[in-house]
């Protein structure tokens, strides 16, 4: 609202006020325009302009483009094209254009006096100019586009052509369709006199209204005239006063917002909105000052009755759309507070709380209950053959309507059940009670018959039954609606489907629509579809009802009759749903108390992020309900009634803030999502766990490389104490082998000096002795060369067939392949498995000349070596192991498996020794065979 003292904003429940303290220039606004991006323009009483955007007022002072405006003075008026310009007008001749890419332009080529902005077909911008000035030529008043040229703004001549007035016109109104002028014959004169003009022609023409204010175009037919007596509603095409509004108010204007509602303000009482005309309501006093509590309505058809709490019985009367109210009956006949008006069987039927009277042809017959039965009648209902049945509040009886004469009696009751009821209703061949305990059932002659499912909804307190058509609506105290056919409920409807209260007073059926009545209001349920039952409308006194406390409902001929507490409301529109609309925008954005933009928005670790925010339903006078979350922490809907929510402390993370309003009829706005991120604190940032990682890394690899090294330098130490180790033990081991060849030797040359062979002990000695040197010269090398380990072998060989007397052959191959000068073994390797197979296996055989083979060969990168003979084979040799001289060569061949073990140790590639006997097809031994594999060692 723009007024002397700046501007006030209301969202429907309170109201902001902002001065020059929050930016406006002056506090004088004379008025206010709304452009598609949501600015609010305010046009103040001084040479400036400013605008609202998103909580914040933007004036020259904070602003670049305002700041460059060339203002001559007052702007008097602001419109928008179709892509999205503005043009601002001033009192005297200055226009000034503000493109969507904020680019400024100005009104260069005319000075005239203009008087109004508008827009034509296709949001064409348009201006009325009166008489102007073009190089010193008056021009008559005429209608102009507004064109946007290079820098400037141009005006381009309307080809139709228009009736005014030539002097200045104070206000003018221009549409596609319609252009509306206010004139004055003479200067001096007020504007006063209204022009309808269509397509260039003036059609019709309002006498002059010396009260007259401004006006207010609804549409291309209703125009509001306000004036200083009030606001007229007229149809300027059919010449026709609609309605008035506020009459001796000074009406300042008129505004129709997007719920319908008509605002009007005032010179001297401030605002007044009206919710609608589709609802009229009927209060009066009773002797004093307090309102007439409606107890009841009904009617059959042609009358429409009314009782009060008192007992006062009225009639409505129709008289041109408006409800007029004659009292039928005076407060002596109808005594007590539970009436109930109902039409059943072709007849009005009207309950005070210990009566029943008829209404028939205009008479009505009065019905008293015997004076020795005193009960709350609480309920009633008629079946097709007469019988009356009773509800109250001890229990539950019937009785025969009869006719005597032009009246009616009820013939003897009979009492069929003795517990509090609440209501009855009549079905087709079961009828039904209402009790705080639940449903219960029976049959004409009031058997109770226990023919209901075990449901627990059936036992709940029942406030209301209504039967129709197969169905049972039974209205609850505390669960709503619940729909019944007698073997399952078909619907329960409560206040999570639109009920305005699950606490159920009063129901009525017209055609598919069932109206409820409750403390809270009304509501219209459909039952078109079984499978679609739904709350349709809901009004309380939001949308006009007089009083949400509903007492009684009757509808007849599309009006709709509520009997509340504080008088009578009708509804007479048959389509209005005053569910108005619900508007949210986009929340403003605190960050630790600063507002920041809705962009990007970004909070610092430890900042608070604030969301104010305002749902807009002026139907809902506020009762605006909130639904949010922030994704990202929660997935849980939270409901509030607060305008404000604050998150602190949240952890690093992308959010998402979403928000959506819920007015009072259950009309939800669109979903608003806000998302926004907590940055990390830099101990939480990608890159400082990545050096701090690195460090860790770093520090274990460390760690790591130092234990390494302290283990690889122990392991080393380890192992060269083990290689010494091993190098003794081969040492010792050679030691062993030497003494143990130099003993068989010694015993060989006993033999011969036993046998008195004194030449062949000689020729033994000498080759002893030369194979002594060449055993001390190999047993201290690491590796000899294959040469060097044959020739050694023949001497070995050579020796031993002296000293067994040439009892065996022997031969000793090398394959092509082999360079026996470069490929070395390690020495006395071969010796201890050639000893033993001269020794185990051709010294014991009996049969044919003993044969040794010795073949050295390559296979796959390895040295192999093997040694063969056709000896008794491992198996005779072990009968004779207690002789000595055995035992000893089987120590030696220990020794080397030993020797070859210790070699294997710290090396990959491995000697390997395999044994096999050899037999023939009968499976009798005929020899041994060694294998050795060595890898392949080469002199450097």
């Amino acid at each position: 609202f723009a007024t002397e003292t700046g501007v006030s904003r209301f969202d429907g429940k309170n109201f902001v006020n902002f001065t020059v303290e929050q930016g406006l220039p002056s506090n004088e606004i004379l008025k206010m325009f709304v452009d598609s991006k949501g600015r609010v323009w305010m046009m103040p009483f001084l040479n400036q302009i400013c605008y609202y955007y998103k909580g914040k007022i933007f004036n020259a002072q904070n602003d670049s483009t305002l700041k460059k405006f060339s203002i001559m003075s007052i702007i008097l008026n602001i419109i928008e094209d179709g892509n999205g310009n503005l043009i601002f007008s001033e009192s005297t001749a200055n226009l000034i254009g503000l493109s969507a890419r904020n680019k400024i332009y100005h009104f260069k080529k005319v000075k005239a006096d203009f008087y109004a902005l508008g827009l034509g077909s296709e949001m064409q911008p348009q201006i009325f100019l009166s008489q102007f000035d073009v190089g010193f030529i008056k021009q008559p008043s005429q209608l102009y586009n507004i064109v946007f040229n290079n820098d400037s703004l141009g005006l381009v001549k309307v080809k139709n052509n228009y009736n005014f007035y030539g002097d200045k016109i104070s206000e003018t109104y221009i549409s596609p369709k319609l252009i509306v002028t206010t004139n004055r014959f003479k200067e001096s004169q007020i504007s006063t006199i209204l022009n309808f003009n269509f397509n260039g022609t003036v059609i019709k023409q309002l006498p002059r209204n010396p009260l007259y204010n401004n006006l207010f175009v609804m549409n291309d037919s209703i125009v509001f005239i306000n004036t200083k007596m009030g606001a007229c509603q007229y149809n300027f095409k059919s010449s026709q006063k609609i309605n008035e509004y506020l009459p001796n108010e000074n009406v300042t204007n008129s505004f129709l917002d997007n719920e319908n509602n008509l605002w009007f303000s005032t010179a001297n009482h401030g605002i007044f909105k009206l919710y609608s005309n589709d609802i009229q309501n009927v209060s009066w006093n009773d002797k004093g000052d307090y309102k007439k509590e409606i107890a009841s309505v009904g009617g059959d058809g042609s009358v429409v009755f009314t009782g009060s709490n008192s007992g006062d019985f009225f009639n409505l009367i129709n008289i041109n759309g408006k409800i007029k109210v004659k009292k039928e009956l005076s407060i002596d006949f109808l005594k007590g507070m539970n009436q109930k008006i109902k039409k059943r069987q072709n007849k009005l039927i009207i309950l005070d709380q210990m009566t029943f009277s008829i209404f028939e042809n205009g008479k009505i017959s009065k019905i008293i209950i015997p004076k020795d039965r005193h009960f709350s009648i609480k309920d009633f209902d008629l079946d097709q053959k007469g019988r009356l049945f009773i509800a109250y509040h001890s229990g539950a009886c019937f009785g025969d309507l009869v006719r005597e004469g032009n009246r009616f009696q009820l013939s003897k009751y009979f009492f069929f059940y003795n517990f509090r009821t609440t209501s009855v209703a009549v079905g087709d061949s079961i009828n039904y009670l209402g009790t705080l305990e639940g449903l219960k059932s029976f049959n004409h002659e009031g058997s109770m018959k226990n023919v209901l499912p075990d449901l627990p909804l059936l036992k709940v307190s029942i406030s209301n039954l209504i039967y129709n058509n197969g169905l049972l609506w039974i209205g609850t105290i505390q669960n709503g609606i619940i729909c019944f056919d007698g073997k399952k409920i078909i619907k329960n409807i409560t206040i999570d489907d639109g009920l305005p209260e699950n606490a159920i007073k009063c129901m009525f059926i017209e055609g598919q629509k069932l109206w409820v009545g409750s403390n809270n209001g009304i509501a219209e349920i459909s039952f078109e579809h079984l499978n679609n039952i739904s709350v349709t409308r809901k009004i309380n006194n939001i949308e006009g009802l007089i009083s949400n406390v509903t007492n009684d409902i009757y509808v007849n001929k599309g009006l709709v009759y509520v009997a509340t507490d504080e008088g009578l409301s009708i509804i007479t529109g048959k389509h209005t749903k005053q569910n108005g609309g619900c508007i949210l925008n986009t929340p403003i954005i605190k960050i630790a108390s600063k507002q920041v933009s809705s962009e990007d928005v970004s909070l610092n670790p430890g900042d608070d992020i604030q969301f104010e925010y305002v749902g807009i339903s002026y139907n809902s006078e506020g009762h605006i309900s909130y639904k949010y979350r922030l994704m990202g922490m929660d997935t849980t809907w939270k409901i509030t009634n607060q305008r404000v929510i604050n998150y602190s402390f949240l952890p690093n993370g992308n959010y998402n803030f979403q928000l959506q309003a819920v007015n009072n009829s259950g009309v939800k706005s669109k979903l608003i999502n806000v998302p926004f991120r907590v940055n990390k604190r830099f101990y939480e940032e990608n890159y400082f766990r990545i050096i701090i990682c690195l460090i860790i890394i770093s520090l274990i690899s460390l760690l790591f490389q130092k234990r390494n090294q302290i283990v690889k330098r122990e392991y080393l130490q380890k192992l060269q104490n083990a290689q010494k180790i091993m190098s003794l033990e081969q040492e010792a081991l050679k030691a062993q082998m030497n003494p143990h060849f130099i003993f068989n030797c010694l015993n060989a040359i006993q033999y011969f000096i036993i046998e008195k062979d004194v030449i062949s002990a000689n020729k033994f000695i000498s080759s002893f002795a030369g194979l002594i040197r060449q055993a001390l010269d190999n047993s201290g090398r690491k590796s000899i060369s294959i040469e060097e380990e044959i020739t050694f072998l023949k001497s070995f060989i050579e020796i031993e067939q002296n000293r067994f007397e040439d009892r065996f052959l022997y031969q000793i191959n090398v394959s092509d392949d082999i360079e026996t000068d470069l490929l070395q073994i390690p020495p006395m390797l071969v010796q201890p498995f050639v000893e033993n197979a001269i020794n185990h296996g051709l010294l014991h055989k009996k049969n044919g000349i003993g044969k040794l083979e010795i073949y050295f060969s390559l296979s796959e990168e390895m040295l192999k070596i093997i040694i063969s003979d056709n000896g008794i084979g491992r198996t005779a040799s072990r009968s004779l192991s207690n002789h000595v001289e055995l035992r000893h060569v089987s120590k030696g061949i220990a020794l080397t498996e030993m020797r070859i073990s210790r070699l294997n140790f710290s090396e990959t590639n491995k000697i390997k020794l395999a044994i096999e006997d050899q037999y023939d097809n009968n499976g009798n031994s005929i020899g041994t065979q060694v294998e050795i594999l060595i890898p392949l060692i080469f002199d450097n």
